[in-house]
């Protein structure tokens, strides 16, 4: 470019093209979009080198927002880069008058413009929220609405979440801002709340040599918590209703599982030698002679 600007343009290759247009004109103007995309390109591969250098350090800590962080301004600086491009271009393409017209534009137009891009901006400051109040992080277990799964991706606009029946939400960043966010990956505990129900044939003394009997079995159980409750909550004509209620530290959710597979068990066992049945629903049906 640089080269080509010292060159005398021969006067007689520079033929009119259109109105007033000349190829000289042409020439000037293709040299000049060509120089600004080479600048835009090393400056958006510039960004990509700085990001991917910053993206090798931040793998070798444990915490992954700061590979979030990193992706989030580049994507940003980008989308600067090719803002500033776009009026550059317009400026080679059109001249400095249409920019500052376009400019001055904005001036009268900037609050339809800002009604216009409300949603856009209110998303834009969420993921800042986002960003540096953690309310949640990349990888973590979340449930938001009705929605609930890992977050993969925490964009400019939106949040990616990979849910449970592993389909992919984008959930606007002003949603996950804005709505009741529970973050299930910052759970130090999990509540186990069972609800048992024995037939009502069942004498008294059983029924709370069974109470007794899952009192213990909680207690002795290493994963279960001090302070579970066992009682007998309520009854009908038909069902002893015994409500068991137990905290536990194991969060993930095979171990979870297995510990409620255990307890279930082991219930089973005690109500089977305790001579304990759970209700059972039956139908009589009394046939009867008919009359003529």
């Amino acid at each position: 470019m640089l080269t080509i600007d010292r060159f005398t343009f021969p006067q007689v290759l520079n033929v009119h093209l259109y109105n007033k247009a000349t190829l000289k004109d042409l020439t000037d103007t293709l040299l000049a979009l060509a120089f600004s995309m080479s600048i835009i390109w090393i400056m958006l591969r510039l960004i990509d080198f700085i990001a991917l250098v910053l993206e090798k350090k931040a793998d070798l800590t444990e915490d992954k927002t700061d590979n979030q962080f990193i992706i989030f301004f580049r994507d940003f600086f980008k989308a600067i880069v090719f803002i500033m491009g776009a009026i550059a271009f317009i400026r080679i393409l059109f001249g400095p008058s249409l920019v500052e017209k376009i400019i001055a534009g904005l001036g009268i137009g900037a609050a339809a413009l800002a009604l216009a891009a409300k949603e856009s901006i209110e998303n834009l400051i969420g993921s800042f929220i986002i960003f540096f109040d953690k309310p949640f992080r990349v990888g973590d277990s979340v449930k938001v609405d009705s929605y609930q799964g890992t977050v993969e991706k925490i964009g400019l606009r939106s949040t990616r979440i990979r849910t449970l029946e592993k389909t992919f939400v984008t959930v606007p960043n002003k949603k996950m801002v804005d709505s009741i966010l529970d973050n299930l990956s910052l759970r130090t505990q999990q509540r186990v709340a069972m609800r048992l129900e024995i037939g009502s044939e069942a004498p008294a003394d059983k029924v709370l040599k069974v109470l007794d009997d899952i009192r213990s079995l909680l207690q002795n159980n290493s994963n279960v918590l001090p302070g579970f409750t066992v009682n007998l909550n309520d009854f009908t004509k038909d069902t002893y209703i015994v409500q068991v209620i137990f905290n536990t530290y194991i969060i993930d959710g095979n171990q979870y599982a297995a510990l409620r597979e255990k307890v279930n068990l082991a219930i089973i066992r005690l109500l089977a030698e305790n001579e304990v049945k759970l209700p059972t629903t039956s139908t009589n049906v009394t046939f009867g002679n008919l009359g003529s």
